[in-house]
Order: structure tokens, then C-alpha cells, then sequence
């Protein structure tokens, strides 16, 4: 189930805070144990099968954390994080990497004669990616390694780490929330007249963002990435921005929703995005995109490899190896593990660059340098594999043709994709001059209502009048 699916909107969203609402003028405990209820009801919507992953791994969790808590001796805590951490990584390496790492295996065998390619025939392909596996298995893994760490308590009971783990707003693709940030809330949610009107205002914008200019851009992107790659550089080009684009929408719609539900069941989920494109270096922009995944791996892994100690070489090695990871995390390819060691590279070298660019028209420059970067290496993200990408690329750099050219291939598109040649400069305006949604003002007024009103009536339009068309970062 979607937040963007008619059953969701229709019916479990409005069904849903009914009940919790009700609930929770009773019992704060019942409440969050009707939350769990629903979640799970959300979750095993599509595939109830895969309910029985995601309560196992909550079951073995708890009872980690319980005998962590209930342990003296540090070697005992040592050996239950390292069955947590094994547990759930590997329970998300079998089913996001099983078939990737054989495929490689194999085709190692094959190269080096001593056995050949047999992926084909492997049940592993078969296997479909559970939805929120690479989400709530960081946040229990975060949840054990900050109870060892006595950065936070044990939950109150087993409901309430339940209800932390998979409450639906934020279960399949986020925010990664941690439990720090939410143990006071499950002590007493805060519902108020004003957490509810931001709550609505910060969804209906999420939505729109969505189903208005995520959803508007994908059929150029989707164009140029999957259908023909024998469009001029211009088009071509067009699409790998138009891409730029409907993910950052797709992805931050879907995080604002969540921020938003959150906020209608009394709970405030951490801001996930922080108008990336607007970043003035490579830094910057991963202080703003993904921003609680960017976090994790900076708190839970960059840091404990030695982070910015032990010399200039050591930190090098430690942001490369830690953006690889961040690649390899977003997909099972070797697209995504250029795309987080590109950002490596990125990140050293604007190091550099920051000692250079403090004039003006060099910070213009630098601006333009990451724009350059971010954009560039959204097309091995996105691309299929390596040769999709290698075309996509050649395309933009030598495509370049008369404009009477360029206006026959744009006429000869489908009238969806012109849509979205028509959407995209605004988009891209958007993205670099608006401010974001937690950057707008929280005062309501008539004038307001009214305008999130016609906008969630035309989102919701929109929606019953295309296919549904899932949020991209589900298959992460």
C-alpha cells in the first residue's frame, strides 16, 4: 500500500487517525499498540508474507536489546551486537544482494576458466526485495548500538518498540528515525490544534510534489533512460534532468507525507530534506539530501572507521570505502557503487577546492561545479548498467546537432513527454529559488486553506486520472 494509492488515501489514512485518535484520549498504550496494528496491516498489505520478515526481525531485536539491558558483562554486550548486526545485515544482504554477488562470483569463475556463468539458472533472481527492509533494519540496528553505547534507554515495553520499528509512516522509505528521537514522544504524543494543521499543510505539498512534478517528469525520464537513446544531446540531456528532478520530488514528497502523518498521530519525524540543489559544495549537499541516511553512515560507520583522525590519507580511505557503502546501499549494482564512490571522489576534491574559492565569482563556479557533479552522476544511478550509461553519456557529449534537428525529435515525442519538457523549467526553478516546505511559513490563514484545499483536490485528480505510479526510492 502507497500513500498514493486510493485504498490508502480513501480509507486506511482517514479509518486510521480516527481510531488512534480515539484510542489515545483512553490509553497512550493502546494507542500505540492500534498503530502497530495498522502498520502491519499497511505493511503486508501487497506481499503478508513478508510480515513474518519484518516481525522476526523485531522479535530478535527486542530480545538483543532486552539482554543487553539485562547483562553486566561487556563481552555479552559485544556478542549481541555482533548477532544484530550480522543478523540484520545479512538478512538484507540475501535478499538485496544474494543475486548480485553470485552473479559476480560466477562470472569471476567464468573469466578465470574454472567454472562459467550460471546466474541464469539461480533461484536467487526470483527472490523480489522485501518493501523498507534497508529502512528498518538500520533503524534497529541504530536503536542496539546506541543501547550499548548508553546514548539512550530500552523501550518502555515490546509494543513500543514495535510501534518505533514499524509505524507506517515512515516503515517503507523513511526518514531513518531513531529511537532517541521518538522515546519521549511514545511517552505522551503531542496532538494539538497547530500539529494538525501543519501536519495537513506538510502532506498536501508532499503530495503534490508527487503526483504534480515527480509523476509529471518521470515519462521523459523514463523516455530517455529507457526507451531510445538515439535522441539529439539536447533531449537527452533534458532527461537526465528531468530525472534530477522527479527524484528529488518523488523522494522528499514521500518524506514530507511521512513528516506530515507523523505530525497527525502526535509524533515529529526528523526533516529529511533541505533544498539539496541549493547546496554552495558537495558537502553541503549531503548535509541536505537523504539527510537521516547520510547521518546513519556518518555516525555509525565514517566515525567509528576513524572518521577525519589519523591523517589526511586515513580520511580519504574512510570517505571513500563510506560513500561506496551509501552506493551499494541504494541498489545491488555496480551503477550505484560508481554513483557513491563518484561522490567520494567529489568530496575530496572539494576539499580542495574550499581553499581556493572564497572570491565571489569562484563560489559561482563551485556552485555550478556541484550542480555539474550531482547531475552527472544521477545517470549511472538511474541507468540500467554500465552501457546504458556509457550511451547516455556519449549522447550529451556529442549529440549536438543543427536546431532544426532538435525541433523534429522534440515534435516526433509522445505527448506526455512533451508535458513534461513544458514542466521542467519550472521544476528547475523550484528546486534552486523556492523555499522548501519547512522554510514557508506555518501561519494559517483563509487565503492559505483555500490554496491547500484546490491543491489537494487537484493531486488527488491528478492521481485517479493516471496509473498509479509507485515512489521511486521502494525499490531501495
Amino acid at each position: 500500500m502507497g500513500f498514493t494509492s486510493e485504498v490508502f488515501i480513501f480509507y486506511f489514512l482517514p479509518l486510521t487517525l480516527l481510531l488512534y485518535h480515539i484510542t489515545l484520549r483512553h490509553s497512550i498504550p493502546g494507542a500505540l499498540a492500534f498503530l502497530s496494528f495498522a502498520s502491519l496491516i499497511f505493511y503486508s498489505w501487497e506481499m503478508p508474507y513478508y510480515l513474518v520478515l519484518l516481525v522476526g526481525s523485531i522479535v530478535v531485536n527486542w530480545m538483543l536489546a532486552h539482554f543487553i539491558v539485562r547483562t553486566k558483562k561487556k563481552p555479552f554486550h559485544i556478542a549481541a551486537i555482533f548477532l544484530s548486526v550480522i543478523s540484520n545485515l545479512g538478512l538484507l544482504g540475501f535478499f538485496k544482494y544474494g543475486e548480485f554477488f553470485y552473479q559476480n562470483f560466477t562470472d569471476f569463475l567464468g573469466i578465470v576458466g574454472t567454472g562459467q556463468s550460471a546466474v541464469e539458472h539461480s533461484f536467487l533472481r526470483d527472490i523480489i526485495l522485501p518493501v523498507g527492509i534497508s529502512f528498518y533494519t538500520f533503524q534497529t540496528i541504530s536503536y542496539l548500538i546506541d543501547l550499548y553505547r548508553g546514548k539512550v534507554l530500552e523501550a518502555r515495553s515490546f509494543v513500543e518498540f514495535l510501534c518505533y520499528v514499524s509505524s507506517f509512516p515512515q516503515l517503507v522509505a523513511g526518514p531513518i528515525v531513531r529511537y532517541s528521537e521518538l522515546r519521549d514522544q511514545f511517552a505522551k504524543p503531542r496532538v494539538s490544534l497547530n500539529t494538525i494543521e501543519l501536519g495537513c499543510f506538510i502532506f498536501i505539498m508532499g503530495l503534490a510534489k508527487k503526483t504534480l512534478i515527480a509523476d509529471s517528469l518521470a515519462p521523459l525520464a523514463n523516455h530517455i533512460f529507457d526507451g531510445s537513446l538515439a535522441h539529439n544531446a539536447l533531449i537527452t540531456l533534458a532527461g537526465v534532468t528531468a530525472y534530477t528532478l522527479q527524484l528529488y520530488f518523488d523522494f522528499s514528497g514521500y518524506s514530507e507525507m511521512a513528516v506530515g502523518i507523523g505530525l497527525l498521530l502526535g509524533f515529529q519525524f526528523p526533516q529529511n530534506f533541505n533544498s539539496p540543489y541549493k547546496a554552495l559544495n558537495i558537502r553541503d549537499f549531503w548535509r541536505r539530501w537523504h539527510i537521516t541516511l547520510s547521518s546513519w553512515f556518518r555516525d555509525y560507520l565514517y566515525i567509528p572507521m576513524g572518521g577525519n583522525r589519523n591523517g589526511e590519507a586515513n580520511k580519504k580511505r574512510n570517505l571513500l570505502a563510506t560513500m561506496g557503502l551509501v552506493g551499494l546501499w541504494h541498489g545491488a549494482g555496480w551503477t550505484f557503487v560508481i554513483w557513491g564512490v563518484g561522490h567520494g571522489v567529489a568530496l575530496v576534491i572539494d576539499e580542495y577546492l574550499s581553499r581556493f574559492c572564497q572570491s565571489t565569482a569562484l563560489k559561482a563556479l563551485r556552485r555550478a561545479w556541484v550542480i555539474f557533479v550531482v547531475v552527472l552522476l544521477w545517470i549511472p544511478f538511474r541507468a540500467e548498467n554500465l552501457s546504458v550509461t556509457g550511451q547516455i553519456i556519449e549522447r550529451i557529449l556529442f549529440g549536438w546537432s543543427g536546431l532544426d534537428e532538435a525541433v523534429r525529435d522534440l515534435i516526433g515525442l509522445p505527448s506526455e513527454v512533451k508535458l513534461a519538457c513544458l514542466i521542467l523549467p519550472f521544476s528547475i526553478w523550484g528546486a534552486l529559488r523556492l523555499p522548501n516546505v519547512f522554510e514557508m511559513s506555518p501561519k494559517t490563514s483563509l487565503a492559505k486553506s483555500l490554496m491547500l484545499s484546490v491543491l489537494l483536490v487537484i493531486s488527488i485528480y491528478t492521481l485517479l486520472a493516471r496509473d498509479y505510479v509507485p515512489f521511486l526510492y521502494f525499490q531501495f
